[in-house]
């Protein structure tokens, strides 16, 4: 498969993904295990091809090898990278190795590699607003969906009732509603700021903040 088909290929799945984050886990799972999939099998390629051309020894074609794995470098790696050792390092200290391994190989890890597709995959200032817009709009359907269930009683997505006499929209509590919104108002505010040379979009986005 050539590099631009699943580079695009990650990226329509990571827009699904962000997209979907309020509505459906088993999406995000799905799109969340292709996405890194096809992330792990170009770099693979990559590194594959680059040691083959290399003329040199068999540890610097180790190293050129693994290098092929960073990433993009942004300034929260090396904490990241710091913690995940911290993490893996902590198995063999834990008092259930077993469920600490499953734990750290399935949930810290895969979240890791998924933060390193993201910022391998948009590295563009464009495509960074129009992933924040379509998370955006998810979030403003959310907000309707739980002005719904205010009023009858359910959401209109995966029809859900009052918890606690107190809205939730797709959420299972009102603190998980509560939490994702709140983020959304500053992404929106922020965005507002931005060079965007349509009037109209900063408009929406300040109406978005104070609707959510």
């Amino acid at each position: 498969i050539p590099q631009n088909r699943t580079h695009k290929l990650i990226e329509i799945l990571l827009c699904i993904m962000i997209f979907c984050l309020p509505f459906s886990k088993a999406m995000i799972e799905i799109t969340i295990s292709a996405a890194i999939g096809l992330w792990l099998f170009n770099k693979v390629s990559l590194a594959y091809s680059a040691f083959h051309m290399q003329n040199c020894s068999l540890f610097k074609k180790m190293i050129g090898f693994l290098r092929k794995f960073k990433g993009q470098y942004v300034d929260t790696n090396r904490p990241l990278f710091a913690y995940v050792a911290i993490c893996f390092f902590s198995i063999f200290i834990s008092s259930n190795i077993l469920i600490s391994a499953k734990a750290f190989f399935f949930k810290t890890l895969e979240y890791f590699l998924l933060y390193l597709v993201v910022i391998d995959t948009f590295r563009e200032e464009k495509k960074i607003k129009f992933i924040c817009t379509l998370a955006l709009i998810s979030a403003v359907i959310i907000a309707i969906d739980a002005l719904f269930q205010y009023f009858y009683g359910y959401d209109f997505i995966l029809y859900r009732k009052f918890y606690a006499s107190r809205i939730t929209a797709t959420f299972q509590s009102p603190n998980d509603l509560a939490g994702y919104l709140i983020s959304f108002i500053l992404i929106s505010i922020m965005m507002s700021f931005s060079k965007f040379k349509n009037k109209i979009i900063n408009f929406l986005l300040i109406s978005g903040a104070i609707f959510l």
